[in-house]
């Protein structure tokens, strides 16, 4: 079974208007890596699976899978709660 991978924070453009890099996290692992926004796009178009994960209310919480759109941009899927928003994530 394929490993999941979650994205916990997120770094913003100087104009804080765009992701720029993401933290990731592999599961079952505490090891973060600080990696650009376009590279976690082109995992994620090669089949492998990101979520968002928050800390609330004293724990982790595994939130919305993330999508790719318009080629590198990143989204949380919209059904989900405001708090794993990408932009609610911690910012690193």
């Amino acid at each position: 079974m394929a490993k999941q991978y979650y994205i916990n924070g997120v770094r913003l453009d100087e104009d804080e208007e765009h992701i720029e890099s993401v933290s990731v996290r592999k599961q079952d692992t505490k090891e973060h890596y600080l990696v650009p926004r376009g590279f976690v796009a082109l995992l994620i178009k090669s089949g492998i699976s990101f979520k968002t994960r928050y800390f609330y209310e004293k724990e982790w919480h595994t939130g919305a899978e993330i999508e790719v759109y318009e080629e590198t941009f990143l989204r949380a899927n919209p059904n989900h709660s405001a708090r794993d928003n990408l932009r609610n994530l911690k910012k690193v």
